[in-house]
């Protein structure tokens, strides 16, 4: 079920309807996030419910021995480790492995082979597996102590606005609200309707009318220089507002239920340097690979090179993350290197000095950012280096056909008024006290657009994670 379908604005209007009754009662209200959040996830698959349901289980179960049984807490870490990371390894990485292995035999001339399965990967898996290891991680280092209840520790795992594509909540931000759901001030109800119509309208509008152009000039086969160019362009947009726009609707949905979700982007194209950038995108997952994964091998601490080698290993874990696919690893590994050089040169300090140099940074940053979504976005590796081939060859700058400088340029202008008004936004509320009949006609207007500019219907690309 995605947010931008009738099917979810159906389930929105019961859920809701029905939320106002049973949240002031605790036992009656986390059945009902459960039971609802489950109708919510099943309706792309009812046979993961139970996968679902079951991990979290056992993570619950786990947290408490690790509380309960300290000189112990190594062995029930690694029940939730293995557990954790062998469902999701099955379902998302074993075709991948044993794939690559087979080839790996083929070059070396050895005619044995894995047997290759694929099977279907259950929507979201990477999101909640991610949340529930948090967990069990800050349960075990004494950040949180777990919870009793285990129907609360459902409630949260399953909470529908996150549960597919994120943001990657932390349980120990979002347990205390859980359990008090307070009722939403007008504030946030307001603000989550701001929120959720921005969100459809990135989504809706910008990131579904340039989906048409990048997946045509991403298929040709061959296509000029210069289409290759605008079309990874234009990916960098369609990506941003589509991942953007559904994390809008899903903060903007946990303010109705009085859940304040963490930020997830934060103007990344406007970041100076690539360690920049990883602070403003996808900010739920950047930090939980810094917190679990780069801190713990030593971070910066001990020396120079081991900074160089922790920064490669959380960022080929980040391109991991994303996708079973080569393409996935060598993005990663490509962000790895912008970061190392940028760590040895520190370009990024040298060039901020001035309003030119914050300028000049920032188109660089976008440049490299720009250029490394050419693996993101294409289905192997030998096309990910034939486009980006064709992109850094001057001569193959030719001609290109009208429709498509026509969509980008569209698309290049509204993103420019889009960004200009969110960076203006807090400022703008503030000068002139934003009121009620303001938000409720400039909702009005993005739902006016979203109905009749919308491009053609798509999945959000970060389901397939």
């Amino acid at each position: 079920m995605i947010f931008n379908s009738l099917v979810f604005l159906q389930f929105a209007l019961l859920f809701f309807g029905l939320w106002w009754f049973v949240r002031d009662h605790p036992k009656v209200r986390y059945v009902f996030l459960i039971v609802a959040s489950c109708l919510f996830y099943g309706y792309g698959g009812w046979w993961f419910v139970p996968l679902l349901l079951a991990t979290a289980t056992v993570d619950f179960y786990m947290a408490r021995m690790i509380y309960d049984r300290p000189h112990e807490k190594k062995l029930w870490l690694t029940i939730s480790i293995v557990s954790n990371l062998g469902v999701l390894s099955t379902f998302k990485y074993l075709g991948f492995f044993a794939q690559s292995i087979n080839d790996a035999l083929g070059i070396a001339g050895v005619s044995a082979s894995l047997p290759v399965m694929h099977l279907v990967l259950p929507i979201g898996i990477s999101f909640y597996t991610f949340q529930s290891l948090s967990y069990i991680f800050d349960v075990y280092r004494g950040v949180i102590t777990p919870t009793p209840h285990l129907l609360h520790f459902l409630s949260i795992v399953t909470l529908f606005p996150h549960l597919v594509a994120g943001p990657i909540v932390r349980v120990r931000h979002i347990l205390p609200q859980i359990e008090e759901m307070r009722k939403p001030s007008s504030i946030m109800v307001w603000d989550g309707l701001q929120l959720i119509v921005f969100g459809l309208f990135k989504k809706m509008v910008l990131a579904d009318n340039l989906a048409p152009t990048v997946d045509r000039i991403y298929g040709m086969g061959t296509a000029t220089s210069t289409e290759y160019l605008l079309a990874t362009v234009a990916f960098s947009l369609q990506i941003y507002y589509d991942f953007s726009g559904y994390t809008d609707v899903a903060r903007g949905l946990a303010k109705w239920l009085g859940v304040e979700f963490t930020l997830n982007f934060n103007h990344p194209y406007t970041a100076i340097g690539i360690r920049d950038f990883w602070s403003r995108w996808h900010m739920s997952l950047s930090y939980w690979i810094r917190d679990y994964v780069y801190i713990p091998l030593g971070g910066s601490r001990d020396g120079e090179w081991r900074a160089h080698r922790n920064s490669w290993i959380a960022m080929l874990a980040s391109g991991l993350w994303h996708g079973a696919n080569w393409t996935f690893i060598i993005w990663g590994g490509l962000h790895a290197l912008y970061q190392s050089i940028e760590r040895i040169t520190d370009w990024p300090s040298k060039v901020s000095g001035t309003a030119v140099g914050r300028l000049a940074g920032c188109a660089l940053t976008f440049a490299l950012v720009t250029l490394g979504w050419v693996f993101f976005r294409a289905d192997t590796t030998v096309d990910a280096f034939r486009i980006l081939g064709a992109i850094l060859t001057p001569s193959g700058y030719t001609g290109i056909q009208m429709d498509i400088l026509y969509t980008f340029w569209a698309a290049l202008l509204v993103s420019l008024a889009v960004e200009s008004y969110n960076v203006l936004r807090r400022h703008l509320q503030w000068t002139f006290r934003t009121t009620e009949l303001a938000y409720a006609v400039g909702a009005g207007a993005l739902l006016v657009a979203c109905i009749y500019l919308r491009g053609p219907g798509k999945a959000f690309i970060y389901f397939q994670f």
